[in-house]
Formats: structure tokens, C-alpha cells, sequence
């Protein structure tokens, strides 16, 4: 049966075994009680979607990260472990398929010629400020509804081979950056070679994923 392995502050907390939802928070009425202020008190979901399980941050405070990563809902693997607040959670149990993040999520400087690219449309300095909750949603295949928040000022998505973009966090927005194999597409249409300042709602569609800019 597929687990959770909770560790506090490096001790073991307490195993649980998962069923079709659960949830982790503050608050007494959770199917875990994580008391610590640094946790929300309705702060995340783990449920089972399918053959395998999905974990979903409720729109805490401080956020939830897999891999050091803040997540929104993405696919478990057997083994992953996440973080929330000062508890660090393991799953135990079948794993999801390979999420976007592994699948699309890409090294700028693994691209030929993508540092390159960022530069030469670069029309403002990049912002080191915090991106709040700006973050790319996928809206269809195996991993929609999985959802990539922009800590970075440059994340770099896209298949090598086929089509990759970049999106650029500048001090006046974030913009959509071509970097190799085409255009690709905002709103349905193609943009041209020139990066595309985006807006709250924008979807996007790079190596035939459709995605949404949400802010």
C-alpha cells in the first residue's frame, strides 16, 4: 500500500498510509495534523488520480517543494520527497509518469545558442526581484493541470530537436523568448521571431504542449 514517511525536523514523525485523498495542514480536521507555524492550515493535498498519486498545494502560505522546486499539483514518483513547512514527506508507492518538469523543463545553456538568444532580444535588465506566484499551467496531455511556478528570471521549456522557448522575467513583465525550432505559438498564433511580452490568461503552446501563463 502506497505511504507517507514524515520526518520533523529530522525525526521521524510517523508513517500513514494513503487512500483515495489526504490532507496535510495545521488545522486538527486534517488527515495529518502538522503543527508548526510554518505550515498552512489547510496546506496540501495528496490524492489518487488513477494508477498513481498527485500531490496539490492549497494555496499555502510558505508553499510546498518537491525537489526544492515550489510545486502546485504534479504526479508522485516512488521515492520523492517534499517539503512543507519544517516536515520533510516521502512517498512510498507507484510512480506517476514522467512529469513536465522532467520532461520539458530545460538548461538554458544545454541549448546551442539559447544564452544567445535571451541576450539579443533582451530589451530591459533581467528582474532578481520575487516572481510571487507567476507560473506556467499545463492544460492538456498526461500532466495537465501540472503547474511550474517562475523563480528563475530566465526557464527554459521545450523538446531539443523539435522546439524550445524561454520565458524571460524582466523588470517590466514576464516575455515568451523563441530560442530553437520556430515560433512558438501565443494565443493560437504564431508570434513571429521576436519575444512577446505576456499577460495573465495567456496560453501558450511550445513542442505541441499547450500551456498557460497565469500571474
Amino acid at each position: 500500500m502506497a505511504k507517507l514517511v514524515v520526518h520533523y525536523r529530522d525525526q521521524l514523525f510517523g508513517e500513514f498510509d494513503l487512500g483515495q485523498r489526504l490532507t496535510l495542514g495545521r488545522q486538527e480536521d486534517n488527515d495529518i495534523h502538522l503543527d508548526d507555524g510554518a505550515v498552512s492550515g489547510h496546506h496540501a493535498l495528496v490524492e489518487q488520480r488513477g494508477d498513481h498519486f498527485c500531490i496539490e498545494d492549497l494555496g499555502s502560505t510558505n508553499g510546498t517543494r518537491l525537489d526544492g522546486r515550489r510545486i502546485r499539483r504534479v504526479g508522485l514518483r516512488d521515492g520523492d520527497e517534499f517539503g512543507i513547512g519544517h516536515f520533510r514527506i516521502r512517498f512510498e508507492g507507484p510512480s506517476a509518469p514522467p512529469s513536465f518538469q522532467d520532461t520539458m523543463i530545460l538548461k538554458l545553456d544545454d541549448i546551442a545558442g539559447g544564452r544567445e538568444a535571451i541576450q539579443k532580444e533582451q530589451t530591459s535588465e533581467l528582474n532578481g526581484k520575487s516572481k510571487a506566484n507567476a507560473r506556467i499551467e499545463v492544460l492538456d496531455g498526461e500532466n495537465a493541470g501540472e503547474t511550474l511556478f517562475l523563480e528563475e528570471d530566465v526557464t527554459t521549456i521545450g523538446v531539443p530537436g523539435r522546439q524550445v522557448a524561454a520565458v524571460s522575467h524582466r523588470r517590466d513583465g514576464f516575455y515568451l523568448v523563441p530560442v530553437d525550432g520556430g515560433t512558438p505559438k501565443v494565443n493560437g498564433r504564431d508570434n513571429g521571431p521576436r519575444s512577446c511580452r505576456l499577460n495573465n490568461g495567456d496560453e501558450l503552446e511550445v513542442a505541441g504542449v499547450r500551456l498557460a501563463f497565469r500571474q
